[in-house]
């Protein structure tokens, strides 16, 4: 089991538009959208920040031009540029990296109905960014971006209650926030109920239940998915033993960044035949996120 247990951050700049005239190109959208920008339209000005960050309708990605726009629009009071301009300076995307004008931003927008500022005003606390760390206050974020099921919130609030930070320490709670998440596709939070269904937590010990999750987070290329499945296969634990598919999943992990714990890797290592290792590490590097995860048959060695 690899339980994703440090403080995460989901932060994708917004995608924001304004509405094409159904006759209009590409091209004439942008020209209609920037001169709304350029007479002060705040919508129009947030619109020109997420089309410059994401490349879009033509335009090229630029990052600082992106930041210009959604500084004028979060000027104005706009909240998905205030929100855009706060991830732009966590990032250090078209501005320079500046956490204390991250959290200006995000405390200028946060309200109970916008859940991701609360979610990364949340994280700003938990993780010390910008603001002294305090995670009582990054709890009491975190909880109310969950009220319309944002997932990184439903997620970030059940590792508070699975690590006992900030809160007193539930399994129950944590189960039942990482279920409604992870039944929403969201992927971290799937492999978290898989690890709570491994070890008991909340819950009575299902190791079928560990391994349904820990799939649906590996099929969306979770690295943390991926180590917890090589895990399993690894130790023969509620399935047939197989170090080859194990060390095929470990190094799938660390082609997503996974990069705990490597003296596992190198154990696994020493269990494998150097053709075996070969075959797992080609079956890794076909893999894609589209095609199914790796099974047995895909590694029977050809003579």
């Amino acid at each position: 089991m690899k339980l994703v247990s440090k403080a995460v951050l989901f932060a994708s700049l917004l995608v924001v538009f304004v509405q094409p005239v159904l006759s209009e190109t590409s091209a004439e959208h942008v020209q209609r959208t920037t001169i709304a920008a350029q007479e002060g339209d705040r919508d129009a000005q947030s619109a020109m920040a997420s089309y410059y960050s994401n490349g879009m309708h033509g335009l090229p990605q630029d990052y600082a031009k992106s930041a210009h726009w959604n500084m004028l629009a979060a000027e104005q009071g706009q909240p998905d540029a205030e929100i855009s301009l706060a991830i732009q300076y966590m990032n250090g995307t078209g501005v320079p990296q500046d956490d204390a004008k991250a959290v200006h931003w995000l405390q200028r927008v946060v309200e109970p109905d916008i859940p991701r500022a609360n979610y990364l005003l949340g994280y700003m606390y938990e993780a010390g960014r910008g603001v002294l760390q305090d995670k009582v206050k990054a709890v009491k974020y975190y909880r109310v971006s969950t009220y319309r099921g944002y997932q990184p919130g439903l997620f970030s609030l059940g590792n508070m209650y699975l690590q006992g930070q900030g809160v007193e320490k539930n399994y129950s709670e944590a189960l039942d926030l990482f279920k409604q998440a992870a039944q929403w596709g969201h992927a971290a939070s799937a492999n978290n109920l898989g690890y709570m269904y491994e070890e008991g937590l909340g819950t009575e010990e299902n190791l079928e239940l560990a391994m349904k999750w820990y799939r649906a987070s590996a099929e969306q290329g979770e690295a943390y998915g991926f180590a917890s499945m090589g895990s399993l296969y690894y130790n023969g634990k509620g399935v047939s033993q197989n170090k080859v598919l194990s060390y095929t999943y470990y190094t799938l992990a660390k082609k997503q960044g996974y990069n705990e714990n490597p003296e596992e890797l190198t154990e696994m290592i020493s269990d494998l035949t150097a053709e075996q290792i070969e075959k797992a590490k080609r079956v890794a590097d076909a893999w894609s996120v589209d095609d199914p995860l790796p099974a047995a048959n895909d590694l029977i060695m050809s003579h």
